[in-house]
């Protein structure tokens, strides 16, 4: 007579025990790395994104440098006009706001919490929704606090507007197309805070990416360390996934 052996409603429970156990520990591990990925991801493709569509728009209408320049007067029409006659030509834009309201575009917080004042140029921003889900802040003309030259600042949302954290270096991130080579960078695309060296990236007092950082920029240079770290998140990050 063959005898059957089989588990034990104990050795069953201690199993499913153990199984949960592991599972408790490893799928939190596993969707913050799946979500830094997707934020690598997203803040590369946007950068090339918006390098692409001024390459493209150089093509047609001459060098940046060529451009007119926006004073700092506090208008919305001239950033509105780069916008619609150089970039959105070149981007899918689902819809546009002028001035820049939150059906385009919702105000971020730094890695404080609080309200992320993004330039000190008053009420000149535009702000759009683009087919990839994604929202743009943009600004163009000369402000001395950023850039001494000619310039267009803009700021992205990977999850769009009234989605997602809306926090400086978790979905928001900034970038600075400079017109021609100047003290404060070189001409074309970077991430905010590219020049710059590591230590001033994570340490910098007002605007660095960690959770030291006590301005109301705090986080303004994170996209600048995931960069420069390969486009990787690092480690001691100050925002987890």
């Amino acid at each position: 007579m063959v005898s059957k052996s089989g588990f034990t409603l104990a050795e069953v429970l201690v199993t499913l025990g153990i199984i949960g156990i592991v599972a408790a520990m490893t799928i939190p591990n596993l969707v913050s790395n799946y979500k830094k990925s997707v934020t690598e991801n997203k803040l590369k493709a946007q950068v090339a994104l918006i390098s692409s569509a001024i390459q493209m728009a150089e093509s047609k209408h001459g060098f940046t440098e060529e451009w007119p320049v926006c004073q700092n007067t506090g208008s919305v029409e001239c950033t509105a006009n780069y916008f619609d006659n150089y970039l959105a030509p070149e981007l899918k834009v689902l819809n546009i706001c002028k001035p820049s309201v939150e059906a385009c575009w919702t105000p971020p917080k730094n890695l404080l919490g609080k309200v992320a004042y993004l330039t000190n140029s008053g009420t000149k921003h535009i702000s759009a929704v683009l087919a990839n889900g994604s929202s743009i802040y943009m600004w163009a003309g000369i402000d001395s606090g950023v850039s001494s030259s000619e310039h267009i600042q803009l700021w992205f949302d990977i999850d769009g507007p009234n989605k997602g954290r809306g926090i400086l270096g978790s979905d928001v991130f900034g970038i600075i197309i400079r017109f021609a080579n100047s003290t404060s960078g070189p001409k074309g695309v970077s991430i905010i805070g590219a020049d710059l060296d590591s230590d001033v990236l994570i340490n910098d007092a007002s605007q660095g990416c960690s959770s030291t950082a006590t301005g109301y920029l705090a986080g303004r240079y994170c996209g600048a360390l995931i960069q420069a770290n390969g486009w990787k998140i690092p480690k001691d990050y100050p925002v987890k996934f």
